[in-house]
């Protein structure tokens, strides 16, 4: 979305990026793989977010 020259970023892509932030200090911490925490914490997410649809 660009508004007055400046991109912003959705409240979604926020949230996203807030998750990958995260995600990133953890695995420096536990000195863990960050590609591979990403995609187990997105995955998680993925499948509360469909139970989340069938249950509505």
């Amino acid at each position: 979305m660009v508004e007055n020259g400046l991109m912003r970023r959705p409240w979604k892509g926020a949230e996203v990026f807030e998750v990958i932030l995260s995600v990133y200090e953890t695995s420096k911490k536990r000195g863990q793989r960050f590609m591979g925490m990403v995609k187990k914490r997105f995955e998680q997410s993925s499948e509360s977010e469909i139970q989340n649809v069938t249950a509505s």
